[in-house]
């Protein structure tokens, strides 16, 4: 057992590959281990381990259960053996039980050897982080923008204790000075992986099933020793095909054209077209019905735009 006495740590820190070292080679004797225990200053009503919340106030935190971090290593008298804990406070930290209560922080840990390990990085398309329904509180990088990182090629699913359950977590925080949407997800084994991003993180109740939405996600591996790139960016909606108007419109070549079909849904006046400068097309024109969908090609977006 290796006591650490007089020492703040503050896990919001230590996101982002970031970590703190708890104990020295010297510090630890040679031999076999089968992982890491830890133990808090965590008394009931005693702020020794606490929680800041968002107010400012700070509110006690008791430690629940075994603080276990399950792993076997060696250490020998030659070599340095460098190993990590991952403490996951998105699965662990549970909210106080009634006002006036204690935060709990119950076993949701990961012992990984540094040198197994790799990186995962990247950026999350703005259309996500802002998009309608997600949970931000009026800030463009709340709390609720997240990317879960699962094992394998997986369909993702929130935080509930049944299969699949993310292995790790990473929040998505604006970077000032690019204006990028960025997140490092650290310490992962080498392997596959899925990511998902939400942006309704903070509706995910470890303990319970919510209709989190996962709206993009990306596959990748990642190396021991090395730092993997996954952007996760919208998806363009699939182009409206021709065959969802109605039968009977003119077919009208219109050489070096492009144009617009617009109108009001259940408008019955033909649609008003806008001509530009444009490759030979062939499109239809006439009566649209109401919900009728077209596409006008776009050369300054590359590619069709739908309109009703």
């Amino acid at each position: 057992r290796i006591d650490i006495t007089d020492r703040d740590i503050d896990l919001l820190a230590l996101t982002a590959g970031n970590s703190t070292q708890l104990a020295s080679r010297d510090e630890v004797t040679a031999g076999s281990f089968s992982g890491v225990r830890l133990f808090l200053n965590a008394n009931p009503g005693v702020i020794d381990s606490f929680v800041t919340e968002r107010s400012g106030g700070q509110v006690s935190l008791l430690d629940e259960g075994d603080l276990f971090a399950d792993g076997a290593f060696e250490v020998d008298d030659e070599d340095t053996t460098r190993v990590t804990i991952d403490v996951d406070l998105r699965r662990g930290l549970r909210a106080p039980a009634a006002a006036g209560g204690d935060y709990v922080l119950v076993p949701a840990l990961r012992l990984v050897r540094d040198d197994a390990v790799g990186t995962v990085r990247g950026t999350v398309a703005a259309s996500l982080v802002t998009a309608d329904g997600c949970d931000v509180e009026g800030e463009p990088t709340g709390v609720g923008n997240v990317v879960y990182v699962f094992t394998g090629n997986v369909t993702p699913d929130d935080i509930d204790n049944l299969v699949p359950d993310p292995l790790s977590s990473a929040r998505v925080v604006l970077d000032a000075d690019s204006g990028d949407f960025d997140y490092v997800a650290a310490f992962l084994p080498a392997g596959d992986y899925t990511l998902a991003f939400t942006c309704q993180g903070e509706l995910d109740e470890p303990t319970s099933s919510d209709a989190v939405v996962f709206s993009a996600t990306a596959l990748v591996t990642v190396t021991a020793g090395a730092s993997s790139t996954a952007n996760l960016t919208a998806t363009a909606p699939d182009e409206p095909a021709w065959s969802s108007c109605p039968s009977g419109a003119s077919a009208v070549d219109l050489t070096n054209r492009s144009f617009m079909l617009t109108r009001i849904a259940g408008d019955p006046t033909p649609a008003s077209i806008r001509d530009n400068a444009h490759d030979n097309q062939q499109f239809a024109a006439g009566t649209l019905g109401a919900g009728c969908r077209r596409a006008w090609p776009d050369s300054a977006s590359g590619g069709h735009q739908p309109v009703l």
